[in-house]
């Protein structure tokens, strides 16, 4: 069995239609890989640790897809779903996709919680100290079910904007800073999408992804020549961005940007 990995497959001019894509369509580029990398490739494993996937149908199935044409589009259902999340804005159009009024149905899944229960059982009781209530009463909801990257929030709105702004801006620095929870702090901009496609962020992700499901290993030098990059850049700037665009965190970002 040859060791050496079949890139016959490969074509940077397949990659072409990355230039003049969207964020809407990065999103969708982004997506398929991050569902091969973190559904399909164990936790814990460095990138030069994969398992070995030959076995997984479903991983060749996305990837005969990719190397047939590594471009990804919507599909319909997509489509549906982001004409729903458009039409509730318009019928509320105090809410936006990353600040909106908590929900009756939201509250009710919520309260309907098992772990709520607990909490209200605690409250009907009397047999506590009264401190032990006031610490139960004044817990942040996302502290007792922490809910990652939607959390509720209670404004005041006497306030003034100032206030609010300068209020609003201390507690999302602090808030991430008590979760760990990080984003990018500006939107993306087509100077980024650029940025990704003159470093060949995605055919670059392709590789590396062929490699694991080949398990086969793919030395920097002929990753770089092959995606026409230098290797001190692959591996100073393109990893990295690469790891980065794949993280969880940057979809969840991308996708507030595009509600």
């Amino acid at each position: 069995m040859s060791t050496e990995l079949d890139v016959s497959w490969f074509d940077l001019k397949k990659y072409d239609d990355l230039a003049s894509m969207d964020l809407s369509g990065w999103h969708t580029q982004l997506d398929v890989r991050n569902l091969i990398f973190f559904n399909y490739v164990p936790e814990g494993k460095g990138e030069d640790e994969y398992t070995d996937l030959r076995k997984d149908v479903r991983v060749y199935e996305f990837f005969e897809r990719i190397k047939e044409n590594p471009i990804w589009r919507h599909d319909n259902n997509n489509q549906d779903i982001d004409k729903m999340q458009l039409k509730t804005t318009e019928k509320y159009p105090f809410n936006t996709y990353s600040v909106s009024n908590t929900t009756a149905g939201e509250i009710c899944f919520l309260v309907e919680d098992d772990r709520f229960e607990n909490i209200r059982n605690d409250f009907e009781r009397w047999n506590f100290q009264a401190d032990d209530l006031s610490e139960k009463i004044n817990t942040p909801i996302d502290v007792i079910f922490p809910s990652g990257r939607f959390v509720n929030l209670t404004i005041d709105l006497s306030a003034t904007n100032e206030q609010l702004n300068n209020d609003f801006t201390h507690w999302l620095v602090e808030y991430r800073k008590y979760t760990g929870y990080h984003s990018n702090k500006n939107n993306f901009t087509n100077k980024d999408l650029a940025n990704w496609h003159d470093l060949g962020v995605i055919p670059c992700i392709d590789l590396t992804i062929h490699a694991a499901i080949e398990g086969k290993k793919i030395t920097d030098s002929a990753l770089s020549e092959l995606i026409n990059q230098s290797v001190d850049r692959l591996r100073k700037t393109i990893k990295p961005k690469a790891r980065q665009l794949l993280r969880y965190e940057t979809l969840d970002a991308i996708e507030a940007q595009l509600g």
